[in-house]
């Protein structure tokens, strides 16, 4: 992980519901556990609003529009979407047992 990064664990019960004390104008990647238990991982600028919307019924998202609900289970904060985008390249790169270790590993 970079010098701009800061991890956030959360316990397993507060996971979807911590979201008011993120600070704005940050930048996000995230990691989502479907409901067949795969891992979805994306960038937003907007967490709250993009975990509602991938459990929303006209999620945009084709891969989990049919893995509802999703429930966030790790996330990252950066300064720019530069960043944030290379460690989401960096994740989606990892297979899953990498995904399941570090999600494990940061609980």
């Amino acid at each position: 992980m970079g010098s701009g990064v800061t991890v956030t664990r959360l316990p397993l019960e507060q996971r979807d519901s911590r979201f008011e004390s993120l600070l704005p104008n940050m930048y996000f990647i995230y990691l989502l556990r479907c409901s067949d238990n795969s891992l979805y991982c994306g960038q937003t600028k907007n967490l709250k609003r993009r975990v509602k919307e991938h459990n929303s019924i006209d999620s945009k998202s084709k891969y989990t529009r049919s893995r509802r609900p999703v429930k966030l289970v790790y996330f990252e904060k950066y300064k720019t979407v530069n960043e944030a985008l290379k460690r989401e390249f960096e994740i989606k790169k990892m297979s899953k047992i990498q995904k399941e270790k570090f999600v494990n590993k940061n609980i």
